[in-house]
């Protein structure tokens, strides 16, 4: 499988533009036609649309691997790595530039009601 994720986030205390566009590729262990593993790899690319001097102000890989324990419970984890430049200078004059590296763990209950 192969999607793109878009978002478009607002933020209503600045009135910031955001467009996140997250290609990736995600394949899916199914003996017996049941799903078992999914294991997915994307590419995170953030812009500002209205603010700062650096239109793409942070990108990064993202993995994760979803395991399905049974219908209706799933465990997932992830890692990332993001590195963020962002400098504005319009009257508020600040710059950011991280490097952040995260892992994260999650757990998916769907119970059938």
């Amino acid at each position: 499988v192969a999607p793109v994720k878009l978002r478009y986030f607002y933020n209503v205390t600045n009135g910031d533009h955001n467009l996140l566009i997250r290609p990736g590729l995600t394949y899916v262990i199914m003996p017996d036609r049941k799903p078992l593993l999914n294991l997915s790899f994307n590419y995170n690319f953030y812009f500002a649309l209205n603010s700062g001097d650096i239109p793409l102000y942070s990108h990064g890989p993202y993995f994760s691997a979803l395991g399905h324990i049974n219908e209706w419970m799933k465990l997932e984890g992830q890692l990332s790595y993001r590195y963020s430049a962002y400098l504005k200078n319009d009257g508020e004059s600040w710059k950011l530039n991280s490097r952040r590296f995260t892992v994260g763990v999650g757990v998916i209950f769907t119970p059938a009601f």
